[in-house]
């Protein structure tokens, strides 16, 4: 019975697997209530075939860094955010006025198709001090290098702290290392980056001479001030390639900095009007010239690293043109509390400050994280061309398909050399060229500005080279706290000198000893003494009322009193002159390392054939 009733479900089983599959679908919907079936059996429209789906990069494929960047569009979350900013920015340095209808222009100079190829977009590239604290300084510089972006807005740190770097280092530290024990060894701390207290110090002694003439030509030839002239002044004054905005003044790029009192530079200000008042610096006349530059742009794009005033100063300024064309906010800020550091770029289409036909993208992630990518992927490839780079083996398997990989091959050969040379990893570099912008050097030019740096490009990639040490010597400040400890440690010694003198130009012979019939001199009571027992010894140099008492020995403690006046001094030298003088000696040996390491490049470089990268050290 029991195997009749199993081979009847077989066979039950067995029609309804070659029936429609569908049916069973049919058969729940009639059995479940009405409501769970209209909640959990809703039946989905069909996906277009040209949309993108979700996908990650498959490593079976090699290590192709290139790939890899590039299918983070499809990766989902921020991955996918990542992607869409880069594809943004992209289309910011690809576009061309002639890619828009001429039939829309009514600037007759506009209308030449030459000028318009020429005419790009104008890129605002806005950015917090802690980007220039981070290793993003050196992307920001190369963007300002090669000229790759066409205007700059910071804050007071993301200007003095570049300044800082071109003197000393900012070291790595720890988010977890305790304030008050970092206050007490002079250390400052930015996340988990260190900041000796002395860069400042380093700062500050080659900013008071810059803001010395910038208040002697206001004086003297009405110069006006703004935070952009007076940033384009100090780039100019660094002459240091490792500077952002030394390339900025190279390049001409415009650095604007509304809130440039609000750091180092501010307190310097601050302190210089109690020696020298009446240095002005004009604001108005910078945001004047920030309006125009998007005002009078045929295209704007927005690239903002972080919050706060530099992502609405630039925001603002879009604002007179109706808003930006392309615009990417990189920062971890939530709009739950109404700031504006957090807002998405919806809200700023709200207010006109991004186009409503834009695609803005925002991504939520650290800047220090992502930034280097989305460099990667923009910026570099303008200057670098599309570059692939990908192991040999890895080659092999694109080329091949489904050919075994190079070190599989060498480990079945019985020849070692051969199996070691396959194994080895190998780098190819596949270049495809794309168009760029022009570079800020020609392949062949050479600039050589005065304190001995060459800036020569070779192969379309500039190489920094150092000729020479700069000679220019580090100002030691003349002010009474340095002049003061000189004055008196050297007064000091003169008078210890002088005690000296007296006392051993006095006290020979002081003493007149009578004995026998006969006498003799002595300098001494004890040298008197000793020469005849039992004489009577009279000091003439200071003779008391009793002419039998010997009292000579004031002049003894002058001597006392003169040395010690001497070894005050001495030591008083010992201690202020390294105080006063002992940058320009650090600076010496530093130089003196620098060359040593410039000499073991390049003897290194001549053994291997290739070029090689001076080190540079800073404005000195």
């Amino acid at each position: 019975m029991a195997t009749k009733m199993d081979a009847k479900q077989d066979s039950t089983a067995s029609s309804h697997g070659e029936g429609d599959q569908s049916d069973w679908r049919i058969r729940v919907a009639k059995s479940i209530p009405q409501t769970a079936h209209e909640a959990v059996l809703v039946k989905s429209v069909e996906m277009p075939k040209e949309a993108p789906y979700c996908h990650g990069y498959d490593f079976n494929k090699g290590i192709n860094y290139d790939a890899l960047l590039q299918q983070f569009k499809f990766q989902g979350f921020q991955g996918t955010n990542l992607g869409l900013a880069i594809e943004q920015i992209n289309k910011m340095l690809k576009w061309r006025l002639s890619d828009e209808p001429i039939e829309k222009e009514k600037n007759d100079s506009y209308k030449d198709p030459e000028v318009r190829k020429k005419t790009k977009c104008t890129i605002f590239f806005s950015y917090t001090s802690n980007m220039i604290s981070c290793g993003n300084r050196e992307i920001i510089r190369f963007l300002c290098e090669h000229k790759l972006v066409d205007v700059i807005v910071t804050t007071a740190g993301g200007i003095e702290e570049d300044f800082m770097k071109c003197f000393e280092k900012h070291y790595m530290g720890d988010f977890r290392l305790k304030g008050s024990a970092l206050r007490k060894k002079g250390l400052n701390r930015i996340g988990n980056l260190l900041v000796p207290n002395d860069n400042y110090s380093l700062f500050e002694d080659w900013m008071i001479p810059v803001i010395n003439q910038m208040l002697h030509e206001q004086q003297t030839k009405g110069t006006v001030w703004s935070p952009s002239k007076m940033i384009h002044r100090m780039g100019k004054e660094i002459n240091n390639p490792e500077s952002v905005y030394y390339w900025c003044w190279k390049n001409d790029i415009p650095v604007y900095c509304p809130a440039i009192t609000d750091g180092s530079i501010g307190d310097m200000v601050y302190f210089h009007s109690f020696i020298k008042k009446g240095l002005v610096i004009d604001i108005a006349s910078d945001i004047i010239g920030i309006n125009d530059r998007a005002l009078h742009a045929k295209k704007t794009g927005m690239i903002i690293l972080g919050g706060g005033l530099i992502k609405h100063h630039v925001c603002n300024a879009n604002l007179m043109r109706n808003g930006a064309d392309f615009s990417v906010f990189v920062n971890t800020g939530q709009e739950f509390d109404g700031s504006d550091s957090g807002a998405r770029p919806d809200e700023a289409i709200s207010w006109g400050k991004i186009r409503i036909d834009a695609k803005p993208v925002k991504v939520y992630a650290d800047a220090s994280l992502v930034f280097p990518i989305i460099a990667a992927q923009t910026f570099a490839k303008q200057v670098h061309g599309d570059v692939t780079v990908v192991t040999n083996a890895a080659a092999k398997l694109l080329m091949r398909g489904s050919e075994a990989p190079a070190s599989s091959v060498a480990s079945k050969s019985n020849d070692a050399s051969v199996a070691k040379s396959a194994a080895t990893t190998t780098t190819t570099t596949t270049t495809t060229t794309t168009e760029s912008r022009p570079l800020a050097t020609a392949q062949t030019q050479e600039r050589k500005p005065k304190n001995g740096h060459s800036l020569t490009s070779v192969q379309g990639k500039p190489v920094v080279q150092q000729l020479k040490p700069p000679q220019k010597k580090k100002p030691i400040a003349c002010t009474p706290y340095t002049i003061a400890p000189i004055v008196v440690t050297s007064l000091i010694l003169l008078a210890g000198i002088l005690i000296l003198s007296i006392g051993f130009g006095d006290s020979e012979d002081c003493y007149v000893c009578y004995g026998r019939g006969d006498h003799e001199t002595a300098s001494t009571l004890a040298e008197c003494e000793a020469l005849h027992d039992g004489s009577i010894c009279q000091n003439t140099c200071a003779v008391s009322s009793d002419p039998y008492t010997c009292n000579g020995d004031s002049f003894s403690v002058l001597i006392a009193f003169g040395a010690v006046f001497v070894s005050i001094g001495f030591l008083g030298m010992g201690c202020t002159l390294p105080i006063v003088y002992g940058r320009s000696l650090a600076t010496r040996i530093r130089l003196f390392m620098l060359e040593e390491a410039n000499r073991q490049e390049e003897y290194i470089a001549h053994q291997e054939g290739a070029p090689h990268q001076y080190y540079v050290y800073g404005n000195l």
